[in-house]
């Protein structure tokens, strides 16, 4: 089955430059995440790095936000998604995906269009190219009034990335 039908947007095909993404997104954002440790290879002492990919990724900075603040610092940009289950059997899929198509599958969860996106969508982390921001997509909505009646729209979490470390 096509990435398309589980998540909006194309995936990047190169699984290593996913991997890549999946790290950086890590270190950028979710430094609880990285392990350190030392191995001995004769006659030294080596440091080492380990990525946990476990998700939901480990911190407590975060603000509540709608998609709406998506679409605000991100009009007409191409993002980054990273869903919390396998696309077509594949781990840590990243996925590529416009920010008006993500805002149209989160503001409005009662349409029938985007019912099953969203569902999809859960638990899913959307970052830009630059890994200046990073949200969360919940599995909460909350009502919103409009002229037509209440629609729920997906609450997302919104992360700026640490301190960055001193060694990569």
């Amino acid at each position: 089955m096509a990435a398309s039908e589980y998540c909006p947007g194309v995936a990047v095909t190169d699984p290593q430059t996913s991997i890549r993404l999946c790290r950086e997104l890590i270190y950028r954002f979710f430094p609880g995440n990285i392990r350190s440790s030392k191995v001995w290879i004769d006659p030294h002492l080596y440091p080492t790095k380990q990525f946990s990919f476990k998700r939901p990724f480990a911190t407590t900075d975060a603000t509540r936000v709608t998609p709406a603040q998506l679409t605000a610092l991100f009009p007409s940009e191409e993002l980054y998604v990273l869903p919390h289950h396998p696309v077509a059997g594949v781990e840590n899929t990243v996925l590529r995906a416009s920010s008006s198509m993500l805002f149209d599958a989160l503001s409005d969860l009662d349409n029938p269009n985007s019912a099953a996106l969203s569902t999809i969508m859960e638990w899913a982390y959307i970052f830009d190219q630059d890994f200046t921001h990073c949200f969360w997509v919940s599995d909460s909505t909350m009502p919103i009034q409009t002229p037509t009646g209440n629609i729920h729209q997906a609450i997302m979490f919104m992360y700026s990335p640490c301190q960055i470390h001193s060694s990569h």
